[in-house]
């Protein structure tokens, strides 16, 4: 079983860490133009600041709902 120190690591340290959420979306957004692939940003759990990265499964079906109400 990990420790939270390693957890905390392991999901942090080697990330692009951006200060503001609009910085993160900026970078993700430009992500997804040169890759395709859909990325977004996310706030830290463990700390004050964002990363990008692939939404989870149910992130996506929400964001999926949230689209077609929207339709």
């Amino acid at each position: 079983m990990s420790s939270k120190r390693a957890i905390r690591r392991r999901s942090c340290s080697n990330k692009e860490r951006y200060n503001s959420k609009t910085e993160a979306n900026r970078a993700a957004f430009f992500s997804r133009r040169r890759t395709g692939e859909w990325i977004i940003a996310y706030k830290c759990r463990f700390q004050p600041h964002w990363h990008i990265g692939h939404p989870t499964r149910e992130m996506k079906q929400g964001l999926r709902a949230k689209r077609d109400r929207m339709k």
